[in-house]
């Protein structure tokens, strides 16, 4: 079997309809972002999906993503889609407000992608920012 198939149809399902977003706006996922971040829980045994930002990377901050099992004292827990808690800590909500989690899949790459509106500086990579 070869890699590249032409005129193959993919089974793979992939979710529609409209972003899911937290309240007060601070972040939101797409409906793949959403089903993929799931899985992940699932997969991990995880309570929480944690979206967070680490010091570091070639613009100064990286987008950190984990499954938590609870909540640290300056985390706020917000729940998307009724099946995905979403904790964040006070500094990502700040770095972070307003961002849009998407989810790709390509022949190249397959991972979440992050459109930070308060990035004022990109990495090649995705994963860092600077702001």
């Amino acid at each position: 079997m070869s890699l590249f198939q032409l005129g193959e149809q993919s089974t793979e399902k992939v979710p529609s309809g409209p972003d899911s977003i937290a309240p007060g706006g601070a972040i939101s996922f797409t409906p793949r972002a959403l089903v993929e971040a799931a899985k992940i829980l699932e997969r991990e045994g995880g309570k929480l999906f944690r979206v967070g930002v680490t010091k570091g990377g070639c613009s100064g901050w990286n987008y950190d993503i984990a499954v938590a099992q609870e909540a640290g004292s300056d985390d706020t827990i917000f729940q998307l889609a009724d099946d995905l808690p979403v904790v964040m800590s006070s500094k990502a909500i700040e770095l972070l407000a307003g961002m849009r989690i998407n989810y790709t899949v390509s022949l190249q790459e397959r991972g979440f992608v992050f459109e930070n509106p308060n990035a004022s500086s990109t990495c090649g990579c995705g994963i860092s920012f600077g702001v």
